[in-house]
């Protein structure tokens, strides 16, 4: 039995997808598996979208050159029509991108700046592309789209009580497992006298050795004369000896 052309196509797509799907999923799986607590887990699961969004928009069309092979007037109005149902649904996507852009041209919001923007108050950290991102006071990350960002901006000054960042890099011996870290120290920052309360350290991963794990850790306090005591404080807790550190980075 000869199956119709119409009917391979279909079968023909179907496989294609299939596997398509299947390797994105594997890909995905594996990363979450292999690299899960890494510091560039998040950025390559963002690849990772990107990648398969256009993946999957040239699927869809090669799938219509597929269907109506050898139609070129019914397979140009096919498409046209689905580029007006994607331009359709990423309608509020693009007035976001739009408002964005003309909004950072005018330069009237900057990184750093104090703004109240309806309920949300806080600094501003990134003006991305669709959205700009503000940190409140209690230390939360709020993303609002520029579509509402109107008239009843208030940019106030900084407050009385400014909070002061620390950065520094800490090695660990692989002894626990890095959320073990994470919480250890976040605890032990808020609990000592010169941490701020109003904003939860941030701990991360930036390299392995042999026998440890190299952090970036950021503490937060109320003046910059408390940095130094806050890095010793946290070397001295749970810091390696450093001529071991040398010499199993010399190992490697």
């Amino acid at each position: 039995m000869e199956l119709p052309g119409l009917t391979i196509s279909i079968i023909k797509l179907l496989f294609v997808g299939g596997i398509l799907w299947v390797f994105f999923k594997l890909v995905h799986r594996a990363i979450d598996l292999l690299l899960s607590g890494q510091a560039y887990h998040k950025r390559l699961v963002d690849i990772l979208l990107v990648v398969r969004a256009a993946s999957w928009i040239t699927f869809i069309f090669w799938s219509i050159s597929v269907i109506f092979i050898g139609q070129l007037m019914y397979a140009r109005i096919f498409s046209g029509m689905l580029i007006l149902l994607t331009v359709g649904i990423s309608w509020s996507l693009i007035r976001d991108i739009i408002s964005g852009f003309l909004i950072r041209m005018e330069g009237t919001y900057h990184n750093n700046s104090h703004v109240r923007i309806h309920d949300v108050e806080g600094t501003v950290r990134k003006l991305g592309f669709r959205s700009m991102e503000i940190e409140t006071d209690r230390g939360e990350t709020i993303r609002i789209p520029y579509k509402i960002v109107d008239d009843e901006l208030t940019v106030k000054s900084y407050p009385v009580e400014t909070i002061k960042s620390h950065t520094f890099d800490l090695s660990v011996p692989k002894s626990k497992e890095i959320n073990e870290y994470r919480e250890e120290i976040k605890f032990q920052l808020l609990n000592s006298h010169w941490s701020s309360l109003r904003k939860d350290p941030r701990v991360k991963v930036i390299d392995e050795v042999k026998d440890a794990y190299v952090l970036r850790i950021t503490a937060y306090t109320l003046d910059k004369k408390y940095f130094q005591e806050v890095e010793r404080f946290v070397k001295k807790e749970f810091g390696m000896d450093h001529s071991r550190l040398i010499e199993e980075t010399g190992d490697n």
